[in-house]
């Protein structure tokens, strides 16, 4: 098992409905994606703008429901 700091970074690509949240969390044009399309996020961030839109029934707010993290983030468990 992993240890992932929710201090860390994540990775998604929004959909179209993501995007409209995030516009409206920051009552502007806030298009942080890179070259790919990708939006970067500190988890708890993620988690306070999108959480309360992310339930089993609605609308996606990121591509296919996956979240990049990077190996670097991802540290053992300690005993």
């Amino acid at each position: 098992m992993k240890v992932f700091n929710i201090n860390s970074h994540i990775k998604v690509k929004l959909t179209e409905y993501g995007k409209t949240i995030l516009y409206r969390t920051y009552r502007r044009n806030h298009d942080i994606a890179d070259e790919e399309g990708y939006h970067k996020f500190q988890m708890w961030i993620f988690i306070e703008i999108f959480g309360e839109y992310i339930r089993i029934g609605t609308e996606n707010v990121i591509e296919d429901s996956n979240i990049f993290i990077e190996d670097v983030d991802l540290k053992p468990m300690s005993q």
